[in-house]
């Protein structure tokens, strides 16, 4: 999941040890993570992942 820490908040990340960026990061689902959803800490975000298209004829 992809959380952002919301306007003026500092969310430490206890898994690396620091404070979860302004643009946010992926994290493991937790119950860590669930709760700074429920308290309104964080928001989370749907990122789309979409492939590189390969032109053809590209060298391996």
């Amino acid at each position: 999941m992809y959380v952002i820490p919301l306007a003026g908040r500092s969310v430490p990340d206890p898994v690396r040890g620091d404070i979860l960026p302004e643009k946010g990061r992926f994290v493991v689902p937790s119950t860590y993570w669930l709760r700074r959803l429920a308290c309104g800490e964080v928001s989370e975000r749907q990122l789309s992942i979409t492939p590189t298209p390969v032109r053809k004829g590209a060298r391996k």
